[in-house]
């Protein structure tokens, strides 16, 4: 269910979400520097958007917001399962609520 946000909103929210990509990727290649930047951008999301995610009563993005959180708090022995399971609850929660694909298609 898309957010009933503007155009724009959707567009930053989107944005805030695909900013985490790179900082997962550099975690994926055994890069400990990125944990405190990716806290900081996980806060970032949840502080700008919470209230527009409650005033809207979507419950679900919070509880898909968390599983996200939950699932790079629990990087597990296994990185590249672990990125991969957070990239797709990212372009999850990118397409189902701002409409946005994380990697547009080729038209093939």
């Amino acid at each position: 269910m898309p957010l009933s946000l503007s155009r724009f909103e959707k567009a930053e929210l989107a944005k805030s979400f695909k900013a985490l990509i790179p900082l997962l990727e550099d975690k994926l290649y055994g890069d400990t520097s990125t944990d405190q930047p990716i806290e900081k951008q996980l806060k970032a999301i949840r502080e700008n958007w919470r209230f527009e995610w409650l005033k809207n009563s979507n419950y679900r993005l919070l509880s898909d917001f968390d599983k996200l959180e939950d699932l790079i708090e629990d990087w597990n022995w296994d990185p590249r399962e672990s990125f991969r399971d957070a990239e797709q609850q990212i372009e999850h929660i990118m397409y189902q609520y701002c409409n946005v694909k994380l990697r547009p298609s080729t038209g093939r």
